[in-house]
This record gives C-alpha cells, sequence and structure tokens, in this order.
C-alpha cells in the first residue's frame, strides 16, 4: 500500500464538523482568509476513496490545521499499462 497524508494549518475542523463528513452531510466553514468552499471538497475524497476499498482518515484541532491520511494499493509497472480493447470492453 501507499500512505498519502496531507497537513494543513488552517481553521481546523469541530467534532461536529468532522462527524458531519463521515456521515456525508453537507458542511463548509469559512477558512484563514474568510474564503467559502462548497462543502464538497472531502465528501467527494470519501467517496471516491470508498469505491476504492478504502477511507478518508482525519484529525484535526479546531485553531490548528488538519492531517487527513489515506491508503491506496501499490500498483507495480506492469499493472498500469491499460489496452485500450480492455477499456472498450468495460465500457
Amino acid at each position: 500500500f501507499v500512505e498519502i497524508y496531507v497537513h494543513d494549518s488552517g481553521v481546523g475542523i469541530s467534532e461536529e464538523g468532522l462527524a458531519k463528513i463521515r456521515q456525508q452531510v453537507f458542511y463548509t466553514t469559512t477558512g484563514t482568509s474568510s474564503e467559502t468552499g462548497t462543502g464538497l471538497g472531502l465528501m467527494l475524497c470519501n467517496e471516491f476513496l470508498s469505491k476504492n476499498g478504502t477511507s478518508l482518515q482525519i484529525e484535526s484541532t479546531v485553531g490548528k490545521g488538519s492531517l487527513f491520511s489515506f491508503t491506496l494499493p501499490k500498483l507495480e509497472a506492469h499493472q498500469l499499462h491499460i489496452n485500450a480493447e480492455e477499456v472498450a470492453e468495460a465500457e
């Protein structure tokens, strides 16, 4: 597996906010520069990861930032070659 980590020094996410994200509930806050988001980013990440058999892990402290992490299966170079015929058959 490959582990991916993303750390920010933003506003952080409250426990209530983390619960909403995990429950796939629309959630957004104002960022460090008063910017607003759509509330879809982390929900989409969670959905994409779920479809790949893993999940988004979030550690966050309000006022200090968040650490996001997930794992994905590690592919060998020979597994990365995709045949156009295989793609057409899958569609």
